[in-house]
């Protein structure tokens, strides 16, 4: 297995990469776009969870209490996306799975 300093060793300048360079804070439609789409699709993902665990009126409990937190956060962001001085996809997905595991 490489290391991680070997994980990219065909890029031209390995040291100035950046994963994603697309700011959602300077392109109102992208931020629309995404948080709109990351907003749905945590519907699906606390359903799915829901209908899949044996913990009943508890785990529909935790997914509701999950998704207003996840809606206040993502809702948070596109009010006020200058609040933050770059925010991804990338960051997106991170605040995704801190609140799915929370």
């Amino acid at each position: 297995m490489p290391r991680p300093e070997q994980a990219f060793v065909k890029l031209a300048d390995p040291a100035s990469y950046v994963a994603c360079d697309w700011n959602l804070c300077a392109d109102r439609a992208g931020c629309d776009y995404w948080v709109g789409l990351f907003k749905r699709h945590v519907n699906t993902i606390l359903d799915l969870g829901v209908k899949c665990s044996n913990a009943g009126a508890d785990a529909a409990e935790r997914a509701a209490a999950c998704r207003e937190e996840f809606y206040a956060t993502f809702d948070r962001f596109h009010a006020d996306p200058s609040a933050h001085e770059r925010v991804t996809i990338l960051t997106l997905d991170e605040w995704r799975d801190g609140l799915l595991q929370k």
